[in-house]
């Protein structure tokens, strides 16, 4: 059965609300119950695709993005700069199953502060965020 999404513009108990991106609903599923494991961290909605990641970017003004680059609708690449352009201080993190080597500068390079491999685990994704979100305020705009 199909999970309806959770879109909450309001924390919970002072909880850090992450928006996750990813067009494949077992990995949106599967991140969320361990970022909602957190007593620190929310999910507040998820996304399969660049519009509509957009949309709830703006709608509800997360803490924090976690996106793949590969998306139905368009690079993974544009969300981060169009996603920075519409909340400037947004942090952004990819989590992705390519090449760090060969995709994390460019992510860096859009806009994205930092870069996790889907192969790392949860874990370590969830410490990736936490350390992202106790990193001082606004985040440098990227070169263009």
């Amino acid at each position: 059965m199909p999970r309806t999404p959770r879109l909450s513009a309001q924390p919970v108990h002072g909880r850090q609300r992450v928006l996750l991106v990813d067009d494949h609903a077992l990995m949106r599923e599967s991140i969320a119950s361990w970022i909602d494991r957190s007593a620190d961290l929310e999910v507040c909605g998820s996304a399969d695709s660049a519009v509509s990641a957009l949309l709830l970017v703006t709608e509800l003004h997360p803490d924090i993005l976690v996106t793949d680059l590969s998306m139905p609708d368009g690079s993974g690449f544009t969300l981060i700069k169009r996603a920075r352009d519409l909340q400037p201080d947004l942090p952004i993190l990819v989590l992705s199953m390519h090449n760090r080597a060969l995709y994390e500068a460019k992510a860096l390079q859009a806009g994205a502060v930092g870069y996790c491999m889907k192969g790392d685990g949860a874990e370590v994704l969830v410490a990736s965020i936490r350390q992202i979100l106790s990193r001082p305020r606004p985040y440098p705009r990227p070169h263009p």
